[in-house]
């Protein structure tokens, strides 16, 4: 009987080493890869907010020069019209017939509208060219994030880390948009 308490009693303290220090090295080496799998999570959301800041950067400067070369343009069609309408006003000036003053209104009033219809043409024209290059911008950053966010949440997953993309609303010029850092949901 005695053999059996001394064989039972190293035999449970052998298991109490065992799991003491078994699971000291097991938790040691999950709590590495949980600290790696933090780091991993940090630096791509660093990146992330990189590509988010050089990408509204670079869209606020899209929108600047957009701002600026169209109002530049309206200031052109202004002082275009306002020569036209002082032009039509000294030709009106000069003739004492009425139907004379008529026709010649008329047709400075067409050369008036076909001014403001390409006015018009090119003001079209320069919010699609910045529509688009906003667009790509925006597309660019989007992709690249989405990207990075997905690569890093696989590899974190292998470590044992539940993470997802967190959402946050971005402005990139005139525009909101959702972008996607990393945030940890499980462990």
């Amino acid at each position: 009987m005695n053999n059996c308490k001394l064989v039972f009693a190293m035999f449970f303290s052998a298991l109490i080493v065992f799991f003491a220090f078994g699971a000291t090295d097991a938790s040691a080496a999950e709590n590495e890869d949980y600290e790696k799998a933090l780091e991993l999570i940090e630096k791509t959301n660093i990146e992330i907010d990189e590509k988010i800041d050089a990408g509204v950067e670079k869209a606020d400067a899209l929108q600047a020069g957009y701002l600026s070369e169209l109002e530049s343009k309206k200031e052109e069609e202004q002082r275009k019209l306002a020569e036209l309408e002082a032009e039509k006003a000294e030709k009106a000036g000069k003739f004492t017939d009425e139907k004379k003053v008529a026709h010649e209104n008329a047709k400075f009033d067409k050369k008036i509208q076909r001014e403001q219809e390409k006015f018009n043409a090119l003001y079209i024209t320069l919010e699609e060219k910045y529509n688009q290059e906003l667009d790509e911008v925006i597309e660019a950053v989007f992709n690249e994030t989405l990207q990075m966010s997905t690569e890093t949440i696989e590899l974190v997953k292998k470590m044992g880390v539940e993470a997802e993309c967190s959402w946050k609303l971005v402005r990139f010029a005139d525009r909101m948009v959702w972008i996607d850092p990393i945030r940890i949901v499980g462990h």
